[in-house]
């Protein structure tokens, strides 16, 4: 529960600093790439969050894993803020939290869609004109492959879930033939 008040604080902080809607996008992606790198290193989690180690030396990790990853300077200092205060530890909960706030500032939604096989791109542009008519808001697509699905698609928007997979139309009939029989 305080990690998510935390997270939700910072990610409003850093919201009412940023003036573009573009400058909002690219924040709120660089700070997902830096909180999944930072998620999948072990090393630079114990580093960061190690007291013995000097802010000094910190805040240069910071700054060159900003530099090689070409991060914008409000991201950087994003960053910086962040470790400054000791709340690295939280910047996948912040991240988190500015995604959703920027997707709710720019009427955007996202859509996590599973298929059988890869989608190619008008089949995943057609989804998001249907998702963007059917929502009201920009859909975004995360494109998921689970060959268990046999075909068809799944597509999850919220907490609304989309089933047309052929798996699920098995399950369907099955379960339709058990009730007669």
């Amino acid at each position: 529960m305080r990690g998510t008040l935390v997270a939700r604080r910072y990610a409003r902080a850093l919201m009412g600093g940023i003036q573009s809607e573009k400058t909002l996008e690219t924040v709120s992606g660089e700070l997902s790439l830096f909180a999944s790198f930072y998620a999948k290193n072990a090393q630079l989690r114990k580093t960061l969050i190690h007291p013995g180690i000097p802010g000094e030396t910190k805040g240069k990790i910071l700054d060159e894993i900003s530099a090689a990853a070409e991060f914008s300077d409000e991201c950087r200092r994003a960053l910086s803020v962040i470790m400054e205060h000791g709340r690295i530890g939280f910047v996948g909960d912040i991240a988190r939290s500015l995604v959703l706030m920027a997707d709710e500032k720019l009427k955007r939604i996202r859509v996590e869609v599973t298929s059988a096989y890869k989608l190619p791109d008008n089949d995943l542009k057609t989804l998001e004109t249907a998702f963007s008519a059917i929502t009201g808001k920009t859909a975004a697509l995360e494109g998921k492959t689970d060959g268990s699905l046999i075909g068809g698609l799944v597509a999850r928007v919220g907490s609304m879930v989309y089933d047309g997979s052929i798996r699920n139309q098995l399950r369907l009939l099955k379960a339709r033939m058990e009730q007669e029989a």
